[in-house]
């Protein structure tokens, strides 16, 4: 998770040494619904550099989880047919 916070790439490209992206992306999710990384993030507050990036990442997953963008991914979708 760190990796993907730092280099901010998408989840797909996470290492395979670091197991199925998918699995490291529901884990992130759950403790982001959790509010454990808010408790990682206030724990790293003297390492700025680590902190801000988990922030961010943290920040951009709850924003997209947001009623709002859900209630505009819910709209009518284009059917070619």
């Amino acid at each position: 998770m760190l990796w993907i916070a730092m280099t901010r790439q998408p989840w797909g490209r996470l290492p395979k040494a670091w197991g199925p992206w998918h699995s490291v992306y529901v884990r992130f999710t759950r403790w982001a619904q959790s509010g454990l990384w808010d408790e990682v993030i206030a724990s790293l507050h003297a390492h700025a550099d680590v902190a801000d990036p988990l922030r961010r990442l943290v920040s951009d997953y709850q924003l997209s989880r947001h009623p709002a963008s859900i209630a505009r991914r819910a709209g009518p979708r284009f059917t070619p047919f």
